[in-house]
């Protein structure tokens, strides 16, 4: 069955104004996207209409229509092919060979379905006053701040999870206008058809609408919900259907940009063989690129390539420093890149760092999970520094909420005026039942090699850099999360064993991630 549920009064809900959970449209008709948990036919559908807390009143509804936007569908089929992509709940382990084959199955259904949607007619329905204002995707920028309003598992206790909000920005955009939307706004199986608003001035625009709520790469949980542009929806219905809701929707308004927007650092795509990760353009006239060591750990096999943004062509680059990442801390690289200043797109000469406190709202940038064949700028997710882990008062590991996913690592870690903290390493496996904890990750404090960085960008001597090789037992255990980190209990240091393994899957193989630390007074320890 295909259910809208609708919070009661009316009264209180005003689409314009964020923080306010009452997101039921205006409209007597309801568009909504079509799962495989839907069984959808011409019979007469049930709306439930919550009255109070405990208790619903129940509204027929009739299909007006199910339709295509063509313009989705081409887009999720070139990002997201079902080869790689898992768009289905999985509410078990693969157990035998049928298993997967049932879910193989069920996998391209959901594919094929994620780009219909049903326009639903509601009977003795008293539409509210106010109207939707609609916002064409083209107009969005990855970072933008976005609102979902869901029922977070379907029928199930609706008086419970009617009208979930949760809170993320648009991580990345897709397709023809924008039409495919990825955030990092939470989303649970049973969100799928719930409005995406962006956030501009403090008021909410439709945008959006949520078509799947949890995706696997590779087996791999993916911290993104994708969503489908609504004026892309409303262009594909036939003109017919069209005026029983035009009246309601205020107007496609062309709203240019959200204002202030946080200036993050340039982030380039880095191309190994078959591998890439991220790095952050911290100088512009010398046109280098500081990222992990192990992003660029085959350099002495394949040629290191760098692609900025979205322009598809691939800069040749000459590294500077790298260094083998086993019993070493700070996994840091440098690369030169060997183009002209204009193509960096950067406004100040030197990137600005700042030093991350806990709790601080914080954002990262990297070319997690797409390639550079797809053609994206850098993804964007957010999130807060959950803790700085510190070293005789130094520094030594960031960690944060961001979803962070492989091919990010060698990214920037920024806060909300774009100055850089830190460079993202990796996230977090169980190593035991092979799940990833892309909500778990670290980063290298920049505020700590800093010194060194800026030395080498004055002077251009690249003896200077040896600095950023130290090796030290406490911080080697600590970065590689190994059982001898119990070590720092004993000395009082303030950190939580975790009997986890950090991965590096950029590389061809899963490793135990070991990374590095770089202080002048951490070496002489």
């Amino acid at each position: 069955m295909c259910e809208v549920l609708a919070e009661e009064s009316p009264d209180l809900w005003n689409s314009n104004q964020t923080g306010n959970l009452h997101e039921t449209p205006s409209i007597e008709t309801a568009v909504t996207s079509v799962s495989t948990d839907n069984q959808i036919s011409k019979d007469l559908q049930h709306i439930k209409w919550r009255s109070d807390v405990h208790s619903f009143v129940s509204f027929s509804a009739s299909i007006v229509d199910i339709f295509k936007c063509s313009a989705f569908q081409s887009a999720l089929e070139r990002l997201m092919p079902d080869s790689s992509w898992e768009l289905v709940d999985r509410k078990g382990e693969k157990q035998n060979s049928d298993d997967a084959v049932l879910d193989d199955t069920q996998n391209q259904d959901m594919h094929s379905l994620l780009s219909y949607f049903v326009l639903l007619k509601l009977h003795n329905w008293t539409p509210y006053k106010s109207k939707e204002v609609v916002r064409p995707a083209e107009y969005c920028q990855i970072g933008e701040q976005v609102e979902i309003c869901s029922t977070p598992f379907g029928g199930f206790k609706p008086e419970a999870f009617l009208n979930s909000y949760s809170h993320g920005i648009i991580s990345n955009l897709a397709g023809r206008d924008n039409c495919l939307i990825l955030s990092d706004a939470r989303c649970i199986p049973g969100g799928e058809g719930a409005p995406l608003y962006t956030i501009i001035h403090s008021k909410r625009y439709l945008t959006g609408i949520v078509v799947a709520s949890l995706c696997w790469k590779n087996d791999e949980w993916i911290g993104f919900c994708i969503s489908c542009a609504i004026d892309k929806i409303l262009d594909s219905l036939p003109t017919d259907k069209m005026s029983c809701i035009h009246r309601y929707i205020r107007g496609l308004y062309d709203l240019l940009h959200a204002g202030y927007m946080p200036l993050f650092p340039v982030t380039v795509l880095l191309q190994v063989g078959k591998t890439w990760g991220s790095g952050v353009i911290i100088g512009k006239k010398e046109r280098l690129v500081l990222t992990c060591s192990h992003v660029i750990k085959d350099a002495n096999l394949f040629p290191v390539e760098a692609k900025i943004g979205s322009d598809d062509r691939l800069i040749k680059t000459e590294v500077i420093h790298r260094q083998h990442p086993l019993h070493h801390q700070f996994d840091l690289g440098l690369v030169r890149l060997s183009c002209g200043e204009q193509q960096l797109g950067m406004q100040k000469d030197v990137v600005e760092c700042a030093k991350p406190t806990v709790g601080m709202k914080v954002f990262a940038v990297g070319y997690g999970v797409f390639g550079a064949e797809h053609n994206l700028a850098p993804s964007v997710t957010s999130g807060v520094i959950s803790k700085v882990l510190h070293f005789k008062h130094i520094p030594v590991m960031v960690q944060t909420t961001c979803a962070v996913h492989p091919g990010a690592s060698g990214g920037a870690l920024v806060d909300g005026l774009g100055r850089l903290l830190g460079i993202i390493v990796c996230n977090t496996r169980d190593n035991s039942s092979g799940a990833s904890f892309p909500h778990i990750n670290m980063s290298i404090p920049v505020c700590t090699v800093w010194p060194i960085i800026s030395k080498f960008l004055v002077t251009g001597d690249s003896e200077c850099l040896q600095a950023l090789i130290v090796k030290n037992k406490l911080l080697d255990s600590l970065w590689s999360l190994g059982e001898t980190a119990a070590s720092f209990h004993s000395k009082h240091y303030d950190m939580k064993i975790l009997k986890l393994q950090v991965s590096c899957r950029d590389c061809d193989k899963v490793k135990t991630q070991k990374v590095v630390h770089l202080c002048y007074k951490l070496k002489k320890e």
